[in-house]
């Protein structure tokens, strides 16, 4: 497309108009203001939106989305969605699940798009994921005992078999997760294209919940955990530990983030022994820290880490010249973003190889 005067509003909806491929990712999802923006891209071929929203919006009823389709997007050939429901002024009930469903199942959505909707309801929560089949990003929070719901365009669907194997982001608090007896060469794994999870770490967590974890969820294709670590109890340090030996047979994951709500990790586990069991596939670390040295000992110890994210506890900010100083007497290539709580280093891979020093500054 030629260049043109984004200032003027004849000149942005030009540019919508050229738009062929759409998709809104990982957002709270205000439809109103969504189906506005894409009313102007009517040469639309492909479009996509997955996050969050604490309302059912009028639109996902009495077909009014139907309507707004064949009347924008006549062009459209690939619709994909995933929308996580997360009311707190009302309780969802059935109703409002057969209403959302019921509307997918007419021959509009079936002969274009041949696609199926599926609603999960999940009632201890409040919660309802409605997404298509196949999707490419969907979400769920698990648990062994999971007070699920599912309706679906097909009420022939698997469960099993095509909902969770659609999963590509999984919350999981370890303490959910229960012994059950199965023969050993059963695989009994879920999950089989998940790429990043989430796991909580809790005094109620079991001494084996990594060993159930990789017994009970397909690992394989992982390359993003999260641990969030809400923990103060005597077992944390054992549970650390049983995690860094878990992440070694996880040649897949090149990203991990942890975080303590009380107080860093390195108060129950030794940092040294931490830098040692973190495998060479890591490349991006983001983790909390309650001492600046850390910084300097985690960069030091893990030439591997492409980018660290450090969180800290409280203001550091007067200590962040300090690491910056550090890093050009180290002759460590790098780059940075810094504010009150927050410092990001992306160091490059052959700083221990040169002694030359290049960095650029974006303070935020």
């Amino acid at each position: 497309m030629k260049d043109s005067n984004m200032n003027s509003s004849f000149s942005k909806e030009i540019y919508l108009k050229e738009i062929q491929s759409f998709q809104i990712e990982e957002s709270e999802l205000f439809m109103d203001k969504i189906l506005w923006l894409i009313s102007f891209m009517n040469k639309l071929i492909s479009l996509k939106f997955e996050g969050f929203t604490s309302f059912i919006d009028k639109i996902f009823q009495n077909n009014q989305l139907e309507n707004f389709f064949q009347s924008n997007l006549i062009y459209l050939k690939t619709f994909q969605f995933f929308i996580r429901f997360s009311p707190v002024e009302f309780k969802i009930n059935f109703l409002i699940i057969n209403s959302f469903i019921e509307q997918f199942q007419k021959i509009f959505w079936i002969s274009k798009f041949n696609c199926s909707i599926i609603c999960d309801f999940i009632k201890d929560s409040n919660e309802l994921y409605a997404y298509s089949i196949p999707s490419s990003n969907h979400y769920l929070k698990y648990s062994d005992q999971l007070s699920i719901t599912s309706i679906s365009t097909q009420p022939e669907f698997n469960y099993s078999n095509k909902r969770f194997h659609s999963i590509y982001q999984l919350d999981l608090n370890l303490k959910v997760l229960q012994i059950k007896n199965c023969e050993e060469e059963e695989d009994i794994r879920l999950f089989r294209k998940l790429k990043n999870l989430k796991l909580t770490l809790s005094d109620q967590c079991l001494l084996n919940s990594f060993e159930i974890l990789s017994k009970r969820i397909y690992l394989n294709k992982l390359n993003k955990i999260v641990l969030i670590i809400s923990s103060r109890g005597n077992n944390l340090d054992l549970l650390m530990k049983k995690f860094l030996i878990f992440l070694n047979n996880l040649s897949n994951i090149n990203s991990i983030e942890i975080f303590n709500r009380w107080y860093g990790i390195f108060s129950y586990i030794n940092i040294k022994y931490f830098c040692s069991m973190i495998p060479n596939n890591i490349k991006h670390l983001n983790i909390d820290i309650s001492d600046i040295n850390q910084i300097k000992i985690l960069i030091e110890n893990l030439q591997h880490i492409l980018s660290f994210k450090f969180k800290f506890s409280f203001d550091k900010s007067v200590y962040i010249n300090e690491i910056l100083e550090w890093l050009n007497k180290k002759s460590i290539n790098s780059t940075y973003i810094s504010d009150m709580h927050y410092l990001s280093v992306w160091i490059s891979q052959q700083f221990n190889k040169t002694n030359s020093n290049k960095r650029i500054k974006l303070d935020h």
